[in-house]
């Protein structure tokens, strides 16, 4: 059965008001990486960011929770005392949330860093998430370096990429930021786009679960 494991960062409005409610209609789940960049900047103050009420709806939806660190900075540029602070105030976070603490972690920007991932190994995590736009590869896994497909809609042919792996049996990880993202266009995906990928996803029978579930399935 394929199997498809889908992610959010940056905890965008647009993901809870648009994506959950296509995802719900599925019955897909997925994994929101949390960072807390928005509080201060000009997506929050237009209310592009979710706050902490909308982050328990997710919650209370079912929903997992992952961490993507405070500010969304590169990791390989920070120490490994930066990075633990980066991840712990996250984890803070989900306590005053009263939401489960993070298991997994995603690299903000994309790219494998390993003083990250010597930093949230220790801290108890159990996969990280890079970039790179292909399958896993479940024979030589490394769970602190975790490829997945990232979506815009300047790439129509990626996901076109993706489900062709999966329809070959592979596992994909598949990432998405706004739905759509006005404030980085870059990585924005339409919720068109959006909702003909997941009938996609539904019409050949592939299973959604979270990033956690996913890994206590291997």
């Amino acid at each position: 059965m394929p199997t498809a494991v889908i992610t959010f960062d940056d905890v965008v409005r647009s993901q809870l008001e648009n994506a959950v409610p296509i995802l719900q209609k599925h019955g897909f789940k997925a994994t929101f990486f949390v960072c807390d960049w928005f509080r201060d900047s000009r997506v929050h103050a237009l209310r592009q960011g979710m706050d902490m009420a909308d982050l328990k709806t997710l919650h209370q939806l079912g929903f997992e929770l992952g961490n993507h660190t405070k500010d969304h900075a590169n990791p390989a540029s920070l120490s490994v005392e930066e990075n633990k602070a980066q991840v712990a105030y996250i984890e803070d976070l989900f306590k005053e949330l009263q939401v489960p603490a993070p298991k997994v972690y995603a690299y903000p920007g994309g790219p494998y860093a390993e003083v990250a991932a010597t930093t949230v190994k220790s801290m108890g995590y159990i996969a990280a998430r890079t970039g790179g736009n292909r399958p896993l590869d479940l024979a030589a896994l490394n769970p602190f370096d975790m490829p997945s497909y990232l979506f815009s809609d300047d790439c129509p042919d990626r996901f076109n990429e993706a489900l062709s792996a999966l329809k070959e049996g592979k596992t994909v990880i598949l990432t998405y930021h706004g739905i759509p993202d006005v404030e980085h266009p870059w990585c924005n995906v339409s919720i068109e786009h959006f909702t003909e990928q997941m009938q996609r996803l539904a019409d050949i029978g592939c299973v959604c679960p979270t990033y956690s579930e996913f890994m206590k399935s291997l």
